[in-house]
This record gives structure tokens, C-alpha cells and sequence, in this order.
């Protein structure tokens, strides 16, 4: 339950940057924008995210996210990249 709740939180967090999704559901969030097939590399120094070419790809493109390095805490600071 914990971890459901994280998760609203954080595609809440996101979708305050994409333009038509600051009032979505997180269930329409999912859906339209993190349940996107994807090729995650994990490598010694971060993890890449590359996104497969789909409809919603130009909001997550406006959104800023893509080809931004976020460094994440419980991976040793590591950063995620995501490209597009």
C-alpha cells in the first residue's frame, strides 16, 4: 500500500510538468505516459533509460525530462537518464 501510494505521489510529481495532465488520475498517468515500452541499461556509473518512439513521446519531450540526469539516492547517487 506504501509503495501505491509513492507511486501516485510521483507520476502526480511528473505530471505537473506535461501539459493536459495536471489534473489526471494517476491510473490515466500510467497509462498514457510511464507504461511505454523502454530498453533500460544499467551501467557501473548510471542507469539509461531509452524510450521507444510512441504518441505521447512529444509531451514527455516538452516536459523537459527526457535528456535531464536525475541522480537517485538509493542507487549509490547514481543518475537516471532517460532519452528519447
Amino acid at each position: 500500500m506504501v509503495l501505491l501510494v509513492i507511486a501516485s505521489g510521483l507520476y502526480r510529481l511528473a505530471a505537473r510538468r506535461m501539459r493536459g495532465y495536471s489534473d489526471a488520475q494517476a491510473r490515466v498517468i500510467f497509462r498514457d505516459l510511464m507504461d511505454i515500452p523502454a530498453d533500460v541499461e544499467v551501467a557501473e556509473k548510471e542507469v539509461v533509460v531509452r524510450l521507444h518512439r510512441r504518441a505521447h513521446l512529444p509531451i514527455l519531450q516538452a516536459s523537459g525530462l527526457p535528456n535531464q540526469s536525475t541522480p537517485v539516492p538509493w542507487w549509490d547517487g547514481r543518475p537516471l537518464r532517460i532519452i528519447d
